[in-house]
């Protein structure tokens, strides 16, 4: 019975430190949820590419959204860069200078008003080799 249990305890401890604690998407970007939304965003060089889907990851169109990317900089400081369509159901916006700590993705789909704030993932990779 100890043998069951310990083995027991041992997986659950196992499977706990297994889980990522951020989603990935179909395109390889973080996923953050708001309500019964998903928002992935993707990239690291001018552009970043900002995907929206529902709660079980089915892509949404983007005909008619609206929104804007606000990028944090020191100092309270921040940039804002509409969303642009790209594709059927992705957007893009113009990443303004890489040294952004964190940004935050708005839009409106169907009358309401989505969010989702990501960490700059890209100056981390940069900054390892130094």
């Amino acid at each position: 019975m100890k043998k069951i249990l310990f083995f027991l305890l041992l997986t659950l401890q196992l499977s706990a430190f297994s889980q990522v604690d951020t989603l990935r998407g179909p395109h390889g970007g973080k996923v953050q949820t708001y309500m019964d939304y998903r928002i992935e965003m993707v990239g690291c060089n001018d552009y970043l590419e900002i995907y929206l889907y529902n709660k079980v990851m089915d892509p949404l169109n983007n005909y008619g959204v609206l929104g804007d990317v606000k990028f944090y900089y020191p100092n309270e400081v921040y940039s804002s860069s509409p969303l642009v369509p790209y594709g059927a159901d992705g957007f893009t916006a113009k990443i303004p200078s890489p040294i952004y700590y964190n940004s935050r993705v708005t839009m409106n789909f169907a009358g309401q008003a989505l969010t989702a704030k990501f960490d700059n993932v890209c100056s981390v990779s940069v900054g390892v080799g130094r």
